[in-house]
């Protein structure tokens, strides 16, 4: 059973481009990670990282420090844990 305390349309709302940084979209707090899957995620300082990919029903929460570059999480998440779950 999928329980959310989030509507679907506020999910929706808030994971779409409302503008862009370099090669990233930018939602309300959430960036565009993958337009093919909806995968989105909260990039915090240092590293910290909540990653939602719907299609995959996986959810990847980080709570470290990455340096020097936080892009370096999501490619630990795209081509390390993701790909554990599949």
């Amino acid at each position: 059973m999928r329980m959310s305390i989030e509507s679907g349309n506020w999910i929706q709302e808030s994971t779409s481009p409302k503008s862009d940084w370099k090669d990233m979209k930018y939602g309300y707090l959430w960036w565009g990670i993958d337009e093919d899957d909806h995968s989105f995620a909260a990039l915090g300082d240092g590293g910290n990282v909540i990653y939602v990919n719907p299609k995959e029903e996986l959810v990847v929460v980080i709570a470290a420090y990455f340096k020097p570059k936080v892009a370096d999480s999501m490619t630990l998440i795209k081509e390390h844990i993701e790909p554990f779950f599949r």
